[in-house]
């Protein structure tokens, strides 16, 4: 499920941004986050800074670009591209794991205590990331995604500076 959760944000982080790189994207910058604040309360969510003056026409450029990753699914290629990445990545922590300050490891031993979660071994993890991250098919990753984003009952949050304090929204929208 980590690495799931980790895949189909990626792939939609992937998406933002190739909207961002579009002279008239609504959007600045997006991503998808997901993150544990206790055991029993994980969040998922969709993070956006709009161009000034269309906080609306990026909200909802952001979700057409959700829903048509429900519609049409994660690709095969998107799924190879993070895969692959995810594994440079796992490789290079495990291979600087040794220079990863006390501090920083005491913060990740309080987090896995906090979040209910197993300790591993950085070889133990390196060997499990070596081993999940291949077997990982394009329909749990699609499944994935729509259990993240099954409904439109998301609670969005909005913050604004007070600069743009006339495009916050009411409490009607």
């Amino acid at each position: 499920r980590y690495y799931l959760t980790r895949i189909v944000d990626e792939a939609m982080n992937a998406r933002f941004s190739e909207i961002t790189t579009k002279a008239e994207a609504a959007i600045l910058f997006a991503q998808a986050t997901h993150f544990n604040e206790t055991n029993s309360a994980t969040f998922d969510g969709l993070v956006f800074v709009p161009k000034d003056g269309m906080l609306w026409d990026a909200f909802a450029s952001i979700l057409d670009e959700v829903d048509r990753a429900l519609i049409f699914g994660i690709t095969q290629s998107e799924l190879d591209r993070v895969r692959d990445s995810l594994l440079v990545t796992e490789n290079q922590w495990y291979d600087s794991a040794e220079t990863i300050s006390s501090q920083n490891r005491v913060s990740a031993l309080v987090s896995y205590f906090v979040n209910g979660e197993v300790f591993m071994s950085d070889e133990d993890f390196i060997t499990a990331a070596r081993k999940i991250l291949p077997a990982i098919s394009l329909d749990e990753v699609n499944n994935r995604l729509k259990e993240i984003f099954r409904d439109r009952g998301m609670l969005g949050l909005f913050y604004i500076p007070q600069a743009m304090e006339s495009q916050m929204p009411s409490k009607e929208e």
